[in-house]
């Protein structure tokens, strides 16, 4: 897990390893997909998260190209008038890329989980931090989508990508203990 040094409080990165591109990190730009009205607690210090929704979906192509088409949904606290702004475009002002660590687990029923966690850099949950109320009211939905093989992602020795029968996505915080997430059964995995 990395730390920064330099800062009067520990940013927690996510752990596990980078989901690669070819030889670089796997960066996506999310896109906004509306929001909801969802008002929370007035005791919140304004770090709330909600969980993500994540739909995958084992495919292949032929014998050689197996991999895992995931979606991620998650959403993010801002204010009513950043809301207004967006509705009008799919990108978004605050947050332009969104990297992903992934970690291979076995679950408590013994089933091959593939946890995937969608963090962005420290100047963008600035930015965040920034753009939202103290007791947020309305949530900005945005939407990832890519896929996972067996060369982007780092599996033990004798797992395949089609042994992956549950993935997990967590939207990270530089504060772990408001991240959240959720889990879904892969479609056309031997567990779906």
């Amino acid at each position: 897990m990395e730390v920064l040094k330099n800062s009067s409080e520990k940013i927690i990165f996510p752990p596990g390893d980078t989901i690669m591109d070819g030889d670089k990190k796997l960066e996506i730009n999310p896109k906004t997909s509306g929001y909801i009205n969802f008002p929370v607690s007035k005791n919140s210090d304004g770090k709330i998260l909600l969980p993500t929704l994540v739909e995958a979906e084992y495919l292949k192509e032929d014998e050689h190209n197996k991999f895992i088409n995931i979606k991620v949904l998650f959403f993010v606290a801002s204010k009513a008038e950043e809301i207004k702004k967006s509705s009008l475009d799919t990108t978004s002002e605050i947050i332009d890329k969104i990297m992903v660590k992934q970690l291979f687990c076995v679950n408590s029923y013994g089933l091959y989980t593939l946890q995937l966690y969608l963090y962005c850099n420290k100047r963008t949950i600035q930015k965040i931090y920034n753009s939202q109320d103290k007791n947020p009211e309305y949530f900005q939905a945005y939407s990832v989508e890519f896929s996972v093989n067996n060369t982007t992602i780092n599996l033990p020795e004798n797992i395949n990508i089609e042994d992956i029968n549950i993935v997990q996505s967590f939207i990270w915080d530089i504060d772990p203990r408001t991240s959240r997430g959720t889990e879904t059964v892969v479609k056309g995995s031997n567990g779906g």
